[in-house]
């Protein structure tokens, strides 16, 4: 525009010296349009730095556009990144689950809302008559092993209650009898419901089941048993755990500490004998360290109940293993004071009768010795 005007000017110039205007007017003209194409000049600067002024603003929104484009991109990128780890969890789950359906080798059969076959497990062809092609048909038009009429009724009122539930059932030709779990099932994860079910032998569970019971029976009439001998045997008997306290006890051994047979369980030996504590609880100790017997262990001592009057025990003390480890210690302890009243008694007489025996034999060696000296003077005389 700036060149415009110029070129302006300078054409009118030339018309002025070619029509040789007069001199005042030619200048005052060129004053006025030399104002004017000043003014259009300043407009036009003042335009320029305007549009400057814009481009740089654009400039800046531009970068600033950029900058949150790239962020924007980075976060797409991070999101991404999100997605795909998801989707390496989601097929890591998936196999996992597949390998679980194949390794557990349970009939399983998922249907929809309007049961119709979903997805089945191999194992439930040995009851169902599946093939892959009768993915999506009703299943009230294939043939199964069972009756059919009772499970479907069992399927609709767990999709409509949304409730678990079990039920025995009996093939049809009645050589197997199963049990039959029904669980809500949704096909896509979301609001639509389905139903899934499993079918499991229950022979081996009887079977089981029955042995779990014979085990049981057999344990209990053991433990009457040790009950029993724990109650009626003479021998004081008794089971202390690793931590020193009474596990087991019967009311002889009670005698002995002189404490109910009660007032023993979960209390410790020092809380109920602590005046032989320490060497009954080194004893249990040594037990439990070696993992061997300690038997014919003696002491002496008094009870409770009879105080003035000493008494002599002899005890064993034998690991007591749970399974392969050691857990207790159990210990016999039996009252052994009349026999070594008797013992000592013995001796007394075994010293008394050697005593004499002794003397009689010195008296015998005595008369021999004489009788053979007189009759050594006989033979002299």
């Amino acid at each position: 525009m700036i060149k415009d005007n110029l070129e302006l000017i300078r054409s009118r110039q030339s018309e002025s010296k070619t029509f040789l205007e007069p001199e005042e007017s030619y200048v005052t003209q060129l004053e006025v349009e030399l104002d004017s194409a000043r003014q259009e000049v300043r407009t036009t600067v003042e335009e320029l730095e305007t549009s400057n002024e814009e481009l740089k603003s654009s400039n800046e929104q531009m970068m600033s556009m950029n900058e949150e484009l790239q962020s924007a991109n980075e976060e797409l990128k991070t999101i991404n990144d999100e997605l795909q780890e998801k989707l390496r969890e989601l097929n890591q789950a998936n196999v996992d689950l597949n390998n679980f359906v194949q390794s557990a080798r349970v009939p399983t059969v998922f249907l929809d809302a309007n049961l119709c076959l979903f997805k089945y497990t191999p194992e439930a062809t040995d009851f169902f008559s599946f093939t892959d092609k009768d993915i999506g048909r009703s299943m009230h038009d294939l043939n199964a092993r069972i009756d059919q009429n009772r499970l479907f009724e069992l399927c609709a009122i767990t999709i409509d209650d949304q409730q678990e539930r079990e039920e025995e059932f009996r093939s049809k030709d009645g050589k197997i009898s199963m049990a039959v779990r029904i669980m809500p099932y949704s096909p896509d994860g979301l609001q639509s419901r389905g139903v899934v079910f499993t079918l499991q032998d229950v022979a081996e569970l009887r079977n089981a089941l029955q042995s779990a019971r014979d085990a049981t029976k057999i344990a209990e009439e053991r433990r009457e048993e040790v009950e029993q001998i724990y109650k009626l045997s003479p021998i004081a008997m008794g089971l202390i755990d690793r931590d020193m306290k009474y596990l087991r006890l019967n009311r002889k051994l009670a005698e002995i500490n002189g404490v109910p047979v009660e007032h023993h369980f979960d209390r410790t030996i020092r809380q109920v004998i602590p005046a032989v504590a320490d060497h009954t609880e080194a004893l249990v100790r040594q037990v439990i360290e070696t993992e061997k017997p300690i038997l014919g262990e003696r002491v002496t001592g008094t009870t409770r109940g009879e105080p003035e009057n000493e008494r002599v025990w002899e005890s064993d003390w034998m690991p007591f293993y749970t399974g392969s480890e050691l857990t207790a210690v159990s210990v016999t302890v039996r009252d052994v004071t009349d026999q070594v009243q008797i013992s000592e008694n013995l001796r007394e007489i075994m010293g008394e009768l050697e005593h004499r025996v002794k003397n009689m034999l010195s008296n015998v060696t005595a008369l021999v010795n004489r009788g053979a000296r007189e009759a050594t003077a006989d033979k002299a005389v």
